[in-house]
């Protein structure tokens, strides 16, 4: 794109919706900070892919100079974003940017429409665990059936860019969800130290049993009653690609399922979940009744790591565990809800381990959520720049508290050939606990 002005269309979009975008836009002071810290920018030198470049683009839609109808470069530099809020956290004006991003996405979608793929992985299957289970039933299916070894041999060592990035993205192990075990639903502890909602998110669900086996465990063994409410999605991937009404439809189900259940806490392996649920007051209008339960549960929705380190305390029955770790800072825990060191000091809580940091450890690894498969080009220009700094450290293992973030991980592990697990931090404390 290089017009400033297309004939016809000056008229100046005078909804409240976009007055409000426009004050968000008038921050920025154009000094571009943010090319130092944006991941989509480093990896293509172009201007629209940058904060600065993006916000003035969205301004020239408000002024009606573009429309995302029908310029599709338009439409497609506002979805690049991977909103890993890094310019917002480093923006000298305090430019909300993740913010202007997320109006621009929800007037694409008005004005565009949803893409196939939305319809069916946003709105079909992360909708219904019943789906999700069909979809753990056939990776399970794909890997026993020795599909999956062809596939690498034939694929992954021979491919190479989109299709190959595609293709490892696929779990490395797919067992049947934990969920799918009633006696992980419930179970009550006389005399617990707190009652705690487990928050399952869709993507540990669908591949992450040995997650919610370490996190019940590990819980129980600290004296807490866990449950593990029957939930869908918590409607952050929908609000991330501008389908506000799935997304408040699917908030208002969650607070409806688990809300009501009188938790102590609620915690969560997932901090895209966990941030999400803690957006859920922007979700409703000011007098909905609804705004008062989740006012009451602002400060007991918490990252799993952050609840361990600070309502449980130190484990006296933690185990030398003689390995070599290194963490990747997941978008949404560092700058998202400011959990950094939790995790860090839950490792370092285990006898022997060795925690070496990566660099740009809070770095974007591209897989923000479905980024992965929706960009897979960009997403995989940023995973192996990613993937180097994690192999500089020599890891027996990569920890993270995201499962999009694992699976991304993963997939740029087993690009290099590497076979190097990556976990979340709770499953090395309940092995270094002995369960």
């Amino acid at each position: 794109m290089t017009r400033d002005k297309i004939p016809g269309r000056e008229t100046e979009t005078t909804s409240l919706e976009a007055l409000n975008l426009k004050s968000l836009l008038d921050a920025c002071n154009r000094c571009g900070f943010c090319q130092d810290v944006c991941p989509t920018y480093r990896h293509s030198r172009n201007e629209l892919e940058v904060a600065r470049g993006r916000i003035r683009l969205i301004r020239l839609v408000l002024e009606g100079k573009y429309d995302f109808k029908s310029e599709p470069d338009a439409a497609k530099m506002v979805d690049s974003c991977l909103l890993c809020k890094a310019c917002t956290v480093n923006c000298p004006a305090s430019v909300q940017t993740d913010q202007i991003v997320l109006q621009a996405r929800q007037r694409v979608r008005e004005e565009k429409g949803f893409s196939f793929f939305h319809r069916v992985v946003y709105q079909g299957l992360l909708t219904s665990r019943q789906r999700l289970n069909m979809v753990n039933a056939m990776l399970r299916l794909y890997e026993r059936s020795g599909l999956r070894r062809i596939v690498d041999r034939q694929v992954l060592e021979k491919a190479s860019g989109r299709i190959s990035h595609l293709a490892s993205l696929v779990p490395a192990h797919c067992e049947q969800p934990a969920v799918c075990d009633l006696s992980f639903q419930v179970q009550e502890k006389e005399n617990a130290v707190y009652k705690v909602g487990l928050f399952v998110g869709c993507a540990t669900k669908l591949y992450g049993r040995s997650v919610i086996q370490a996190a019940v465990s590990y819980l129980q063994s600290r004296g807490c009653s866990v449950h593990i409410p029957e939930i869908g999605c918590c409607g952050g991937p929908q609000h991330n690609a501008g389908d506000e009404r799935s997304a408040r439809e699917l908030a208002r189900k969650t607070v409806d399922r688990i809300f009501s259940q009188d938790f102590d806490f609620i915690v969560s392996d997932c901090s895209t979940c966990v941030h999400t649920l803690l957006q859920y007051t922007k979700y409703f209008p000011a007098d909905d009744p609804v705004q008062d339960v989740l006012r009451g549960y602002q400060n007991r929705i918490m990252d799993l790591n952050t609840f361990i380190l600070e309502k449980l305390g130190p484990d006296a029955s933690l185990k030398p565990l003689k390995v070599r770790a290194t963490y990747h800072d997941p978008c949404h825990a560092v700058r998202g809800i400011g959990v950094r060191e939790a995790p860090r000091n839950l490792l370092k809580s285990i006898p022997d381990l060795e925690l070496a940091e990566m660099e740009r450890a809070d770095s974007c690894c591209g897989g923000a959520g479905s980024y992965c498969f929706t960009h897979p080009d960009m997403s995989a220009r940023i995973l192996k720049e990613k993937t180097q700094n994690i192999l500089a450290q020599v890891p027996d293992v990569v920890l993270t508290s995201c499962p999009a973030c694992t699976l991304q991980l993963q997939a740029g592990l087993r690009q290099q050939k590497m076979s190097i697990p990556v976990k979340h931090p709770v499953e090395l404390l309940a092995r270094s606990a002995g369960l």
